[in-house]
């Protein structure tokens, strides 16, 4: 089995104990198998997997691979009951190396936020009131990313060319993420199959 086929399937593997590690997975099928499996398992494979990441000879296929296996290896480590510190969770699982804030900073913003947000009452509900009347409602996302489809189609026409005679379509679901490209708007996954093809 070749590394990508592995890192897939341990993909896979994860996401049955932790939904949301995959965000969209267009692939093979054959490859997306979410049967739970034994976490100390999985963290073996992942570690496996680690090993079989050094032998890439393309050194930035090489690198990305290594970041996200290290994020495989740490949620494995999760699954299975390992309490790690919270820099070490941060670190493994994102990549960043977590950094304590300055309160004082924290502060400063916290009164910039409170001269700048309208309306009366508490920071939180002045924050979730804005949020509240620019959010998109999920009967609208249609409207709202039609044009943004219309462009993205003719920029890409006009850069690479695109075949004749296909359509698009884009469908919106509040259970579940599509196969395709995913992204949350308003407590909605989208579940865009837009195929940028000429009209």
């Amino acid at each position: 089995m070749d590394i990508a086929e592995r890192y897939i399937r341990l993909a896979h593997a994860i996401d049955a104990h932790a939904p949301g590690f995959i965000d969209g997975y267009g692939g093979p099928q054959e490859w997306a198998d979410r049967q739970e499996r034994d976490p100390a398992q999985l963290r073996l494979e992942a570690n496996d997997l680690a090993v079989r990441v050094e032998e890439v000879a393309e050194e930035q296929r090489r690198a990305w691979l290594a970041v996200q296996v290290r994020a495989m290896q740490t949620m494995t480590r999760l699954l299975a009951g390992e309490q790690l510190r919270y820099s070490d969770e941060v670190r493994g699982l994102y990549d960043i190396e977590p950094r304590r804030a300055d309160p004082a900073a924290l502060d400063a913003s916290l009164r910039v936020l409170e001269d700048a947000l309208p309306g009366s009452g508490s920071l939180v509900d002045r924050k979730n009131a804005l949020r509240d009347r620019v959010v998109v409602p999920p009967s609208a996302l249609l409207d709202v990313t039609a044009p943004i489809l219309a462009e993205l189609r003719e920029r890409t026409r006009t850069r690479f060319g695109l075949p004749q005679g296909k359509a698009s379509a884009s469908v919106w679901s509040a259970a579940s993420p599509g196969a395709a490209t995913t992204g949350r708007w308003a407590g909605c996954k989208a579940a865009s199959t837009s195929t940028l093809t000429s009209r």
